[in-house]
């Protein structure tokens, strides 16, 4: 009866729908749906590698395994499929290990990888931070002189010997010459004009330098670059941020806006500079290369590395990158961040910048004993932080 619902009808209708889609799919494994034959055979020249394309296609949609896109351009990550995928390598290197001796080789070799990134970011830290403070050092005094006979040498290596070692004081350096002196001004105001004009023009040439570098080669290399790490470090992916021509710039621009006379450091380039060399480090190595989990364990490790060079404290690395960079921070990365920290030390140690023997170019010295009433004072203040901690850290809370 027209109008009447048929149960019957609406089956049968189901079960032509069901058998149709089935024919229009392909099977898992190596056969292809009878329609594809049919639009292969239309065209003879490549009927062929129509069909092994489509069976080959048909089979990595049935035994491959769980496949991500390359993560695009201002995007997170996904830590679950990535820690997963790292996991499953592991395993799958484990097993093979136990068959043959390449295969156990292979899996030292692939445990060693982060190892090996590292030793390479503090011996790459510990050459850079020898670069920068020599040429910031040297491009300062260059604004007020030069050295007769050893240009390349700053005003301090200039007139080492004019030191007397043992009073610690200074003789008149015959050897360094003002800008001034070698235009063979005589007059008083008019060396000091030709002083200040030249002190000015290449601090200004040196900070237009470091601009023109950024702006045309290098965007991301503007700024500290601490906040941008942090960043990347929760799962933000930014391609160029850590990149090569990022690396160079930083390196070349840094010394040049500190010797400008700009109100900027050297110690938070450093990082950024650091995690550009673990970024860099890593492509070689295809296991940390795909596994942006993974990678972002040595870039936590190698932030350590800038610290470091930066104060001469490997220790205060590792506390700055579990405490200031880091998102996952297991204990192994611990370990690995002390281990790039103190190779970037070792390395400065060598190169030895600021010819004291030491990793900075100051130093506190207590040449004075304390007196015992001064820890009265001490007590003091150590009684009103503890009292009053509690208050900063609710006001801190509610800020």
């Amino acid at each position: 009866m027209q109008g009447q619902w048929d149960p019957d009808s609406d089956n049968d209708r189901r079960e032509r729908a069901s058998a149709s889609q089935q024919r229009l799919s392909f099977e898992y494994g190596s056969r292809v749906d009878p329609l594809l034959d049919r639009a292969a055979s239309h065209v003879p020249l490549i009927g062929a590698a129509f069909k092994t394309t489509t069976t080959t296609l048909a089979r990595w949609l049935a035994h491959a395994p769980i496949r991500r896109a390359r993560y695009e351009d201002f995007s997170s990550i996904d830590w679950i499929y990535d820690n997963n995928k790292g996991r499953r390598a592991r395993r799958r290197l484990r097993q093979g290990s136990q068959r043959t001796l390449k295969g156990k080789l292979y899996l030292f070799y692939d445990s060693l990888q982060s190892w090996i990134v590292l030793l390479g970011v503090g011996i790459a830290m510990g050459i850079i931070a020898t670069f920068m403070a020599t040429t910031s050092q040297w491009m300062s005094d260059i604004k007020g002189g030069y050295c007769r006979g050893r240009f390349y040498l700053n005003k301090r290596f200039c007139c080492l010997e004019a030191i007397d070692q043992s009073t610690n004081e200074s003789r008149p350096c015959e050897d360094w010459i003002a800008w001034s002196d070698a235009l063979h001004i005589s007059w008083p105001w008019m060396a000091w004009l030709v002083q200040s004009i030249a002190f000015v023009c290449s601090g200004v040439l040196f900070a237009g330098l470091s601009t023109y570098l950024v702006t045309e080669y290098a965007p991301y290399a503007a700024g500290q670059g601490i906040a941008e790490i942090k960043t990347i470090m929760s799962g933000f992916v930014m391609r160029q941020f850590l990149g090569l021509r990022t690396l160079v710039v930083k390196c070349i621009g840094t010394p040049l806006s500190v010797a400008s006379g700009l109100n900027v450091g050297k110690e938070a380039p450093l990082v950024h500079i650091a995690c550009c060399c673990g970024n860099v480090l890593t492509r070689p190595f295809p296991s940390l290369r795909g596994n942006e989990s993974q990678k972002r364990q040595v870039l936590s490790a190698a932030s350590a590395a800038g610290i470091s060079v930066a104060f001469g404290a490997p220790i205060g690395g590792v506390l700055f990158s579990l405490e200031e960079v880091s998102y996952y921070f297991p204990a192994e990365t611990m370990w690995r961040s002390f281990f790039c920290a103190s190779v970037a030390a070792i390395t400065l140690k060598f190169f030895d910048p600021f010819r004291n023997g030491k990793l900075v170019p100051f130093q506190v010295t207590y040449d004075r004993t304390f007196y015992p009433f001064e820890l009265l004072f001490v007590v003091v203040i150590g009684v009103i932080g503890v009292r009053n901690g509690p208050v900063v850290g609710y006001f801190c809370f509610l800020s």
